[in-house]
């Protein structure tokens, strides 16, 4: 769901009771969040531009006051540990070799082999996130 469209939501009736929708790729910058009729929108931007922090602050079950804030990220900022460099380069490596494989087995006509391709290097990609956790501290 796009920025215009979250807005959108924000003034329908339907939304009345609630405080913020949290969009989250939308490839869009919210420095503020907008206010709708019904709720706010925010919107930190995708892949890992920037990094949202909302403070809320809730008594007897409503929001009573909140706090958000957008930073901004990147290499120039937070440069890559090296550990995790070396690690997505080894796994990088892996996934071109097997998904090489599989394309190869798709252009002789297993049809299948590409979405394994495609799967594989979900997968892979996944398990560095998680080795990654553990690895950088």
């Amino acid at each position: 769901m796009g920025l215009a469209q979250q807005v959108n939501f924000a003034n329908q009736p339907e939304l009345d009771g609630a405080d913020l929708i949290l969009g989250a790729d939308t490839h869009e910058r919210v420095r503020k969040p907008n206010a709708g009729e019904y709720c706010s929108v925010t919107e930190p931007r995708a892949f890992g531009s920037a990094i949202a922090r909302l403070d809320v602050i809730v008594e007897d079950g409503l929001m009573k006051d909140r706090h958000y804030e957008l930073w901004d990220v990147g290499p120039e900022t937070y440069p890559a540990h090296p550990s995790m460099l070396q690690l997505v380069d080894e796994r990088q490596c892996l996934v071109h070799r097997r998904a090489s494989a599989e394309v190869q087995q798709s252009l002789c006509g297993d049809r299948r082999a590409l979405e394994r391709a495609r799967q594989l290097r979900k997968d892979l990609l996944g398990d560095t996130l998680g080795d990654a956790s553990s690895t950088v501290s």
